[in-house]
């Protein structure tokens, strides 16, 4: 069995977007949002102790969604992409 996104359960493609609806693309969510990932860091009101810990934060992630503009950002993907993030899921799916 392949550790394609269409056999995890972090792959999903509920979350409707025209541009990618045509493409049966579906969105990963495994790998987060620079912001949200950070969260926890903004509490922390030294400079340099909020940029350690933002630093500590993102290195213990395998991969990580950044739009500069800070609003949103997502990774795409089709059903037959491979990941190491491949966690299988929990029913259904299919696998080429």
């Amino acid at each position: 069995m392949g550790k394609h996104c269409n056999t995890c359960r972090h792959w999903t493609n509920v979350e409707r977007d025209w541009q990618f609806d045509k493409l049966e693309m579906g969105s990963c969510a495994a790998i987060r949002q620079r912001q949200d990932i950070v969260a926890p860091a903004r509490e922390i009101e030294n400079w340099s102790a909020r940029e350690a810990e933002e630093e500590r934060l993102m290195l213990a992630q395998k991969a990580i969604a950044v739009d500069r503009s800070g609003y949103y950002a997502a990774i795409r993907t089709q059903g037959d992409f491979g990941c190491v993030l491949h966690e299988p899921a929990l029913s259904g799916g299919k696998d080429d």
